[in-house]
């Protein structure tokens, strides 16, 4: 295996384990927590505040990112989707949702 799909393997683990942590969190009723947990796990791995990966257009955001990284972005965009549904938040659970497949298309 080389370094760079060690990488990918280790930073697609890392956020998958922030983003099971949010969702065990959402389960329990804590939503507000669990977009904490998300936010701030996806910040450190990802290398910059949510809310300024928020702000980024699609194509920043690979270029900055590069592909695995914004590859993540779109996997957290889609799970914070589904925490926004869980509490109810459906107006907020769509605007991820098309921010993820706006990213997704900036990736194909």
């Amino acid at each position: 295996m080389s370094y760079q799909e060690d990488f990918v393997l280790r930073l697609a683990r890392r956020i998958g384990e922030v983003l099971a942590r949010a969702l065990g969190v959402a389960k329990q009723g804590s939503y507000d927590e669990s977009h904490q947990v998300l936010e701030q796990g996806v910040a450190s791995e990802l290398g910059m505040p949510f809310h300024m990966l928020l702000r980024l257009d699609a194509a920043s955001a690979v270029r900055l990112l590069g592909r695995d990284k914004a590859a993540q972005l779109v996997e957290a965009l889609r799970t914070r989707a589904l925490l926004f549904e869980l509490g109810g938040r459906h107006n907020d659970s769509q605007i991820s949702r098309d921010h993820a497949d706006t990213l997704e298309r900036a990736l194909s």
